[in-house]
């Protein structure tokens, strides 16, 4: 997640403004996961972006995204723009949010992630990003696996 000066919620003031954008190819697979992840959150995104690049069937995204109460836009680039276009595209729409998240399609967030990132960024202003620990994932038995991909990583 990384931060941006901006207002914070219009209907809850002090309430910091979160955007997540997700660049997506093929990958309904993953969006009941994904979206309830999203929908569990403690402090919920404001805007989620999913910029569909070039999907074999982009109508299945959408029929899945209808299920979820959350403020979901989809982009259809039309063609495999890739990750960076994508994200790029995203971060125009959400720039003006307190914060941003890039987040992919197969990462299932903690129920309180976005609540603690924004608490940590916070109360840290030198720090301009975090990033999750990653837990392995098996997507077909919908479990945790009892191994850790990374616990982030740290710039100065």
């Amino acid at each position: 997640m990384s931060a941006s000066v901006s207002p914070t919620h219009p209907e809850q003031p002090g309430r910091p403004t979160v955007g997540v954008v997700t660049v997506t190819h093929n990958d309904e697979r993953f969006m009941d996961q994904y979206l309830g992840a999203l929908h569990r959150q403690i402090h919920r995104p404001d805007r989620i972006i999913l910029v569909d690049s070039g999907s074999s069937h982009p109508e299945r995204m959408k029929a899945k995204v209808a299920q979820y109460d959350l403020p979901i836009e989809i982009l259809y680039a039309g063609k495999d723009v890739g990750f960076c276009v994508g994200s790029n595209v995203g971060w125009r729409i959400v720039k003006d949010l307190s914060y941003c998240m890039f987040l992919n399609p197969d990462a299932f967030l903690a129920p309180d992630f976005i609540e603690r990132a924004i608490a940590y960024m916070e109360s840290e202003p030198t720090v301009g990003a975090v990033t999750p620990s990653l837990v392995r994932y098996d997507i077909q038995s919908e479990q945790p696996l009892n191994a850790i991909d990374t616990t982030a990583v740290v710039r100065n």
